[in-house]
């Protein structure tokens, strides 16, 4: 990239330099680029868990409750897209996914259905992901309390969630809670529970 010209900014632990604007100086140029590296094809003996911080996507609804962003049709399916060809071309979708960030249940099915239906018109096996939730304490509705799962793997017979044990005032509160699920399996004759810790 040459040519860029504006003010450096730095938050969430990223520097971003901020453009002019055309009319000032002239737009950067790129050349190359770096390109996603797809983690390894599990094959059919492990049990693959990811992690995906889908940085504050939210809604095309105003919660008057949280201090949210409303995004538009078109900026809600963009991300949409994103979010479906990462989990599927990059993270090689995994069994559960530990989502960070995303507003509410309502957002987290969607991406999970524009997942499983992307996999299908790719004459690919249905994931048949399933979203799970867990309202968190954030002001702006993004607490990590989400789960995308293949009900498949994720088929819980009960939930235990430690999250309400959370301290939200003090010297020692958290600013958001963890999330903390144990999935105990439908099958009774397996012998393992599966739990979870996320947090942002």
């Amino acid at each position: 990239m040459t040519g860029i010209t504006g003010p450096l900014d730095y938050g969430f632990r990223t520097y971003t330099i901020d453009t002019d604007p055309p009319s000032v100086t002239p737009t950067p140029l790129i050349a190359g680029g770096m390109s996603a590296v797809p983690v390894p094809t599990p094959n059919a003996r492990e049990l693959t868990i990811g992690s995906f911080n889908m940085q504050r996507f939210f809604d095309t609804t105003d919660d008057p409750t949280v201090s949210d962003v409303v995004l538009t049709t078109t900026a809600f399916n963009n991300r949409l897209n994103k979010a479906s060809l990462a989990i599927r071309n990059v993270m090689s979708l995994p069994d559960v996914i530990g989502v960070e960030e995303m507003e509410n249940l309502t957002t987290l099915q969607a991406v999970a259905t524009k997942v499983n239906n992307d996999e299908v018109a790719a004459a690919q096996p249905n994931p048949n992901y399933v979203a799970y939730l867990v309202e968190g304490n954030d002001v702006g509705g993004i607490a990590p309390a989400r789960t995308l799962a293949s009900s498949e793997i994720w088929k819980p017979r009960r939930w235990r969630d430690s999250s309400t044990r959370c301290k939200t005032a003090g010297p020692m509160a958290f600013r958001r809670c963890p999330t903390i699920r144990t999935s105990f399996p439908s099958a009774i004759t397996t012998r393992f529970s599966l739990t979870m810790v996320m947090t942002t």
